[in-house]
């Protein structure tokens, strides 16, 4: 009997072992049984309001309830079978209680199972919008003011590699860091400054004039953005196109203010006809918001860069896989060059600019992929109230997404997790919200919503995805100066999910065991470490992004 009970008790603990090795070491497969999936930050009053039960047991005709703080019951419904097996689970149920209007904090209850609590109200989008902007602040370089460290890389650029000065130093102070990084590049920086400026332009209300300084704090912001951008056109023929390279990433993990490198940040003269594109867009939305606003010499300023790019662009070289801008390589620039013209026309009012616009994008082809790398979609908005040819490219690709969204439960509008997939995610909601905006329609306001929803919980692992808010959130972003301050960085925005097979492939160490490894899938995981840059690295491009996206609802809330 003692010998049996002590083998018992060894094969046990070995049988343990070997499952946790398996669950760690072989392809992912949940053991949870019931998860409830909705968006934490909450819903606007009038609006769809779903959310999800995640089960691998049947719940066949089981009723859920939604309660008030005071655990009255104030809807009643019936949970339904909305899809079959998709990635960890082999059920999904929807509990639909669009009807719930009343403004207040609710939980979802079904069976003994009760859900954290949410909001329905008509400004429950504000706060996280200011909080995205305020990770900008994090961001900033130079001396600027930034938040949570001291001013940084001073002596930014140490020399110049190529063109005309080649060799000499240069003051390109400033900026934001792109990333978890302390790499500045002209490409995501003059696409975050466009997106704050755009966010300006339709959502101004949601973010206030906080330091009262007669502008809103999303121009304020953008200032970082714009005055750096002047510093890297050091002439009207040249163009500078990042501050520092690769070798960022060989010194460890540091505060920017403690960079050893701070001796050794060069920048580089390589402009591209992609790099104009997107920099004399940028230059032109917002020479036209601030001669709008009387700051007529700033406005002048901006539009004189902007057309001295646009002109630098026809001479300039064309993509190139070599180089210290392949980290951002873009494949194209007819899309650059059309959103650059679609802006210069609609500052300018000067008709050689649309027909510039429509003859650069009719040679681009849809890649249907959202972000500082594809811009085709911007262009084509901003050129649709006066081009049907345009509206028409638009609507194509949009279907495009409603149709992927169509084949999963949670509305992805890919088919497949990639690097990168919130950043689609969020540049697809954007677009669905400037059609909105263009033609007045609601085609694809629940695409709009069902990848806003995702970002904010209504997704596999159950996590909002911005820093700081939600029930769940990241805590370990890949970022320096969180990680190094042990500050939660609210506003991040994590990247979002990839397939097991990318994840594998980049060969990264998590920092500590994974704590979603029962909710993984081969399709798609997340990681909630610091060491996931696939999955968990916020950027100013994604933030800016997304600090557009949920500005909307903030605004269309009010």
């Amino acid at each position: 009997m003692i010998k049996h009970k002590k083998w018992s008790v060894h094969f046990r603990t070995q049988f343990l072992i070997l499952l946790l090795i398996c669950l760690h070491v072989l392809p992912y497969r949940a053991i949870a049984n019931q998860y409830v999936r909705f968006n934490q930050i909450g819903f606007l009053p009038d609006e769809q309001k779903n959310a999800f039960v995640l089960s691998n047991e049947s719940l066949q005709d089981m009723n859920f309830q939604i309660i008030n703080g005071s655990d009255n019951v104030i809807f009643n419904g019936r949970l339904q079978h909305f899809w079959g097996e998709y990635l960890a689970f082999s059920n999904y149920y929807k509990a639909d209680f669009s009807s719930v209007t009343t403004p207040g904090r609710y939980k979802l209850r079904y069976g003994a199972s009760i859900s954290q609590s949410f909001k329905i109200d008509s400004l429950t989008f504000q706060p996280i919008a200011e909080s995205l902007l305020r990770f900008f602040q994090t961001q900033r370089c130079g001396d600027t003011n930034p938040q949570y460290h001291k001013p940084c890389h001073l002596k930014d650029a140490t020399k110049v590699i190529g063109g005309p000065i080649n060799g000499r130093a240069i003051d390109v102070s400033g900026g934001w860091h792109d990333a978890g990084d302390y790499t500045k590049f002209l490409n995501t920086t003059a696409y975050a400054t466009y997106l704050l400026l755009l966010t300006y332009e339709y959502n101004r209300e949601a973010i206030p004039d906080n330091d009262n300084n007669g502008f809103n704090d999303l121009l304020d912001e953008a200032r970082i953005g714009l005055d750096w951008l002047m510093k890297m056109h050091y002439r009207s023929t040249r163009l500078l196109i990042q501050v520092q390279n690769n070798q960022d990433q060989t010194v460890g993990w540091r505060l920017p203010e403690a960079d050893p490198l701070v001796i050794n940040r060069p920048a580089y003269d390589l402009p591209s006809k992609a790099l104009c594109g997107i920099y004399s867009a940028t230059m032109a939305l917002a020479s036209k918001i601030y001669t709008d606003l009387e700051s007529y010499k700033y406005g002048f300023q901006l539009l004189h860069q902007a057309r001295q790019t646009y002109d630098l662009a026809k001479s300039a070289i064309p993509e190139s896989s070599s180089g210290p801008d392949t980290v951002y390589y873009d494949q194209s620039a007819w899309d650059n060059l059309g959103l650059a013209a679609a802006e210069l026309y609609r500052t300018t009012g000067d008709s050689s600019f649309f027909r510039e616009a429509q003859q650069f994008l009719s040679k681009n082809k849809p890649t249907h992929w959202i972000s500082w790398g594809d811009l085709d979609g911007l262009a084509h908005l901003r050129l649709a109230e006066y081009d049907s040819e345009s509206l028409s490219k638009i609507e194509q690709t949009l279907n495009y997404f409603k149709d992927n969204s169509s084949k999963n439960p949670y509305g992805f509008p890919l088919e497949s997790y990639t690097w990168g997939s919130g950043s689609i995610q969020i540049g697809v909601a954007m677009l669905s919200l400037l059609y909105k905006e263009v033609t007045g329609k609601n085609d694809f306001q629940s695409l709009a919503i069902s990848n806003r929803d995702f970002i904010l919980g209504q997704n596999p692992h159950g996590i909002c995805l911005i820093g700081g808010f939600g029930s769940l959130y990241p805590k370990n972003f890949h970022h320096q100066i969180s990680y190094i301050k042990k500050i939660p960085l609210i506003g991040g925005f994590a990247a979002g999910y990839v397939s097991y097979e990318i994840f594998k492939s980049s060969q990264i160490s998590l920092d500590a065991p994974d704590k979603y490894i029962h909710l993984q899938h081969l399709d798609a995981v997340y990681h909630d470490d610091r060491n996931d840059y696939l999955c968990n690295e916020p950027s100013i491009s994604n933030n800016a992004t997304v600090l557009f996206v949920l500005s909307w609802f903030a605004t269309n809330g009010i």
